[in-house]
């Protein structure tokens, strides 16, 4: 007790907001010393449920292996456990999984990552999309009420593809391969969708101005319950709920809003997007291509953000979705 005697005296002379930084370090390095194992025992009482192969749900125990409990069907007489059809099924070095995802919430970059963890920077990119891609199951099913609805453009980034993603002209000009980049159109368009209870998207649609087919396709199901939406100036937005029959309101530029409609802004979307702007910048630009997981991802965080364990809790959502390997291999986009 006499060693902790100059460390109870530096965290008594601390102020509160140093003691909570102190507390929530040496939460997070006790609970990167769980076995991942431990956490992936309740969601496997939770989920495992039905034989991932089939879909039937007569299965025995089938022993354990390097302490994961292994099933077996009794009717395709297939083997699995509960990272089975995960986006970490067959991954080796699970146990450096959770200090992964700490340094990854963090903000390390993979180099750091690798370096920390004794692991290849292409293990660590890999790892990072694994997860990342299964996000997605985590994004709202529906709005309902107000809704703000905004577009927001990123431009188009071939980060990371190196010299296939250029291709250099006869006077040393760079020209892309694709022909929607050659009409000036070098921006990807995401959608941002919010409502009043805290329900969020950010959508990736296209290269270039969306259109209102592209809104029709991807948002009809969703706004099913709107009573109001809330907009810019943007025509294709308003085209949209025109054709769609929804109540809108359009935000008008340097004016302020009195009466009753000072209720319908856009506010809460524009922080959302200066939010995870100011997030991205850790990553000194993100390829478009996995664009929409990024965004997945900033989503989740916001929506966990108050836990006490942030690193068991995403990964724990991530491990949840059975059907991660396969997203992971679909997740590229414009490619």
């Amino acid at each position: 007790m006499n060693e902790l005697a100059p460390i109870t005296q530096v965290f008594n002379t601390s102020n509160i907001e140093v003691q909570k930084k102190i507390v929530d370090t040496l939460y997070s390095k006790i609970t990167l010393k769980t076995p991942l194992f431990d956490i992936c025992e309740d969601i496997n009482r939770k989920n495992i449920k039905v034989c991932p192969h089939c879909g039937k749900s007569q299965f025995i125990l089938y022993g354990k292996r390097k302490g994961v409990q292994n099933y077996k069907c009794k009717k395709c007489s297939k083997r699995f456990n509960e990272f089975t059809g995960t986006c970490i099924s067959y991954l080796k070095k699970k146990h450096l999984l959770k200090p992964f995802i700490f340094e990854m919430l963090s903000g390390s970059s993979l180099k750091e990552c690798a370096k920390l963890l004794s692991l290849s920077i292409q293990t660590t990119f890999d790892w990072r999309h694994k997860i990342i891609s299964t996000l997605a199951e985590h994004v709202p099913k529906q709005f309902s009420g107000i809704i703000e609805m905004i577009e927001y453009l990123f431009p188009f980034s071939k980060k990371g593809q190196g010299a296939k993603a250029k291709k250099i002209g006869a006077k040393g000009e760079i020209k892309s391969d694709n022909e929607e980049l050659k009409k000036n159109q070098e921006h990807v368009s995401v959608i941002v969708v919010n409502d009043r209870n805290h329900k969020i998207d950010f959508k990736v649609i296209k290269i270039g101005k969306v259109s209102e087919f592209d809104l029709r396709d991807t948002f009809s199901s969703k706004l099913k319950s709107v009573k109001k939406l809330c907009i810019d100036q943007n025509i294709t937005l308003k085209l949209f709920a025109i054709r769609k029959k929804i109540s809108y309101h359009v935000l008008e530029n340097q004016k302020r809003i009195k009466g009753k409609n000072k209720y319908f802004n856009t506010e809460n979307s524009q922080k959302m997007i200066f939010d995870l702007l100011f997030w991205m910048e850790r990553f000194k630009g993100v390829s478009s291509t996995y664009l929409q997981n990024y965004l997945y991802w900033f989503l989740l965080i916001e929506q966990i953000k108050h836990e006490r364990d942030l690193t068991a809790v995403f990964l724990e959502k991530s491990i949840q979705v059975k059907n991660g390997k396969v997203r992971y291999k679909k997740c590229r986009m414009f490619v």
